[in-house]
């Protein structure tokens, strides 16, 4: 058999492959969680997350609005994991981004952010901001 009739056979076996769809990310599964900070801990990546991230409150807007900054970040990649001490502070917020989630960019976490911060009563007024 030629080479160039060995590629038509390869070519047309390809179209018998069978093709399963990929699982679906659960909508709920894939959001960023977002937590408060009460002391110190042990910043560790979940199992099912590739970040977690530490904002800290660096300032105020002249409105009140609070200013928030990507102070700490952990990240894994596999089973290849790194764990941090930090030393939280009132009003330190940590993020775990689940893997296949939003990314993380100031963009994308800020509405998410504000949410979590309106619905536990932590702020008041305009929402925060979150710079990189």
């Amino acid at each position: 058999m030629s080479a160039s009739n060995q590629n038509r056979e390869q070519l047309s076996n390809l179209s018998q492959v069978t093709r399963r769809p990929t699982a679906a990310i659960d909508a709920d599964a894939a959001l960023p969680r977002f937590s408060r900070v009460l002391g110190d801990i042990a910043l560790e990546v979940p199992e099912d997350c590739d970040a977690s991230v530490i904002f800290k409150c660096v300032g105020h807007t002249h409105s009140g609005g609070d200013i928030y900054a990507f102070w700490l970040v952990v990240g894994r990649y596999g089973e290849a994991t790194m764990t941090v001490s930090y030393h939280g502070t009132d009003g330190d917020i940590r993020c775990d981004l689940p893997s296949g989630g939003v990314a993380m960019s100031s963009a994308a976490l800020q509405p998410q952010l504000a949410v979590f911060l309106a619905t536990n009563q932590l702020i008041e007024g305009e929402p925060p901001i979150l710079v990189p």
